[in-house]
C-alpha cells in the first residue's frame, strides 16, 4: 500500500546527474522529442515497422500531453523519464512509465510511481491500476516490490498483459489508524 512520503534521498549517480534535484512537472509540447526517444529506448521500439505507426504514436503522445496526462521527470537539463496516467471514477490508471535506460535502477521509476500515488491520494482515489508486459519478469518484480498485486491476465495479439493494482492508504473512507494497525497485525 502507498503512503505519502516526500523523503527522497539526494544522491549522485552515473553521468553526474544529481538526483536530489529531480523534479516532476506536466509535459509540454517541446518535451515530445524527449518523450518519444525515451519511449523508443525504454520499450525497445526502435523497430517500428512503418512511418505511419511512428506518426500515429507521436500523435497519441502529443494528445496525451495536450490533455495533461503526461508528466516528465528531469534533473537539471537531463531528461530522465515520464509517466502517463489519467484519473478514473474510482482509481488512477497508469498508461505508461518509461525511464531512459541510462537511468534505470536509480529510483526514477519509483519516484514516478510515488508521484502517481500522491496524485491519486490528492484526488481521493482508492487505487492505482496499471498493466505491464507479462513476459517481462523485471517489470513484474519491479511493481510487486512496490506493493502492486496482480489482478488479472490476458493476451491481446502478441501482447501478454498482466494487470496490477495498489491500494492507497488513507484515502477518504478509510481510517489511516485502522489501516496502520491492520498492517502491524499482518506483519506480525
Amino acid at each position: 500500500m502507498w503512503m505519502p512520503n516526500n523523503n527522497y534521498p539526494s544522491a549522485m549517480f552515473g553521468g553526474g546527474v544529481d538526483f536530489g534535484t529531480m523534479q516532476i512537472r506536466s509535459a509540454i509540447a517541446s518535451d515530445l522529442a524527449d518523450i518519444v526517444e525515451c519511449e523508443d529506448l525504454a520499450f525497445n521500439l526502435r523497430a517500428r515497422t512503418t512511418l505511419a505507426k511512428e506518426v500515429s504514436a507521436h500523435g497519441q503522445l502529443a494528445s496525451q500531453i495536450d490533455r495533461g496526462d503526461i508528466h516528465v521527470i528531469a534533473a537539471g537539463p537531463a531528461f530522465l523519464g515520464y509517466i502517463s496516467f489519467s484519473l478514473r471514477h474510482d482509481h488512477l490508471f497508469v498508461a505508461a512509465v518509461a525511464v531512459h535506460p541510462k537511468y534505470h535502477r536509480t529510483g526514477v521509476g519509483s519516484r514516478l510511481l510515488s508521484f502517481a500515488g500522491a496524485t491519486a491520494f490528492r484526488h481521493g482515489l482508492g487505487k492505482v491500476h496499471l498493466f505491464t508486459d507479462g513476459h517481462n519478469a523485471g517489470n513484474l518484480d519491479f511493481y510487486r516490490q512496490r506493493g502492486y498485486v496482480e489482478t488479472g491476465r490476458c493476451e491481446e495479439g502478441d501482447f501478454f498483459r498482466v494487470y496490477l493494482s495498489k491500494a492507497i492508504i488513507g484515502h477518504p473512507g478509510k481510517s489511516l489508524a485502522s489501516i496502520s494497525s491492520k498492517s502491524k497485525l499482518s506483519a506480525a
